[in-house]
């Protein structure tokens, strides 16, 4: 051999350099894997917070909080996103207003309620032919003589009027859970869906509030005014009417009709406000209310007469205390004429006129008794007058022919 290489090898440290360098590269991959999960927790947050912010207010815009605000001030896409998400509340908070303030201005052509017995929530989901069936009180009113109070005032003044007179009127209607259904000129048509009580009511608190209405205008220089009212109780049809271009909502009932006819009879019987019997017999409490019975009318298109009754509580103080103290000789004597004895019926009207000589009702049903008593006497000198020629003639018709055989 020229020369002998000899190599002296540690493994046993070598070894050690590897655990070591093993040991170094799992600690950099767990140190990076713990990093990377806190970046990525950090920059979940960072990004969650805008993106639940944005949600949140549309959250708040869902319930229609249209003054909603997005604040971020960051410059990338988030930041613009919000930004466009303002923009478009407040766009739409702009229609909503616009949309409402339509809804508002068409409910004082179709009343709130109309819509919601047809199951309508907006005007725009009215269709025609739209009905729907209910039991309702109608509850009709006029100012009485009111053509000759308006031929006395300019058309500038009239409508003024009118005006005055509703503004006081109609909030009586909704104060007791009725609703206006339409104005004829100075009449009101209004509906109440809850207890005729509160149409009675109502129909009370108009005539207290006239009172208030007259006061004023006597320092004004206006005429004083009364109304009548007439109640019916009975079944109706709510619905649309008319055709696609042009449609109206309107109330189909005979009830209207009697209501109306109701009305028209305050002015005959110098009544505050008429009632049918079915009415006064749907009341909570009829004795809440001081009535008086003025019989039955025949009304157009019903077989039957209908029995009305008076609410003396619309009238003054001093009409009222004079109607109760002769409300028991008024019934007796309507008793009596519906009964046909009609000088028993003019005796007890004749007391009811002593005490209350402005009494409308008993001056009409004193000139019935009248008309029916001197009725009865013409037709029984006439009968007499009839039997008086016949006794007085020498030869009735039937014997003068066997006069001239014999």
């Amino acid at each position: 051999f020229l020369a002998v290489f000899a190599l002296d090898y540690n493994a046993m440290s070598e070894a050690n350099q590897i655990n070591s360098l093993f040991l170094i590269i799992v600690s950099i991959v767990l140190g990076a894997f713990i990093l990377s999960v806190i970046a990525a927790v950090i920059m979940a947050r960072v990004l969650n917070r805008p993106i639940s912010v944005l949600r949140a207010g549309a959250e708040e815009v869902a319930k229609r909080k249209f003054d909603t605000k997005i604040d971020l001030n960051s410059q990338d896409e988030l930041g613009l996103l919000a930004s466009s998400f303002n923009m478009m509340v407040e766009e739409i908070g702009e229609y909503a207003q616009g949309l409402e303030e339509l809804n508002s201005a068409y409910s004082r052509f179709v009343p709130k309620e109309f819509l919601n017995h047809l199951g309508r929530d907006q005007i725009t989901d009215v269709v025609l032919g739209d009905q729907v069936q209910r039991r309702m009180t109608v509850l009709f009113s006029d100012i009485r003589a009111f053509t000759s109070i308006s031929e006395t005032m300019s058309p500038r003044d009239n409508i003024d009027f009118i005006n005055d007179y509703l503004q006081l009127m109609s909030p009586v209607i909704r104060e007791h859970d009725g609703f206006i259904d339409k104005y004829i000129g100075d009449a009101i048509m209004a509906l109440f869906p809850e207890t005729p009580d509160s149409s009675v009511q109502a129909a009370i608190g108009m005539h207290r509030k006239l009172e208030a209405f007259n006061e004023e205008g006597r320092d004004l220089g206006r005429p004083k005014v009364s109304i009548g009212v007439g109640l019916h109780l009975g079944i109706l049809m709510l619905g649309t009417v008319g055709e696609p271009e042009r449609m109206d909502g309107t109330v189909i009932s005979d009830a209207v009709n009697l209501s109306s006819r109701l009305e028209g009879l305050t002015k005959e019987y110098g009544a505050s406000i008429i009632v049918t019997e079915r009415l006064v017999e749907a009341l909570s409490d009829p004795s809440a209310f001081e009535l008086r019975n003025l019989g039955k009318v025949k009304v157009k298109g019903k077989s039957k007469d209908v029995r009305i009754l008076e609410v003396i509580d619309g009238d003054t103080e001093d009409q009222q205390r004079k109607k109760i103290v002769t409300r028991e000789h008024f019934e007796r004597g309507l008793r009596s004429i519906e009964r046909s004895n009609f000088e028993r019926g003019l005796r007890f009207m004749k007391k009811v006129l002593r005490v209350n000589r402005d009494d409308v009702a008993a001056q009409h049903f004193a000139k019935i008794c009248r008309w029916q008593l001197a009725r009865a006497k013409k037709v029984t000198e006439s009968s007499q007058q009839e039997d008086s020629r016949s006794l007085l003639t020498p030869y009735p018709e039937e014997l003068k022919a066997d006069r001239k055989k014999g």
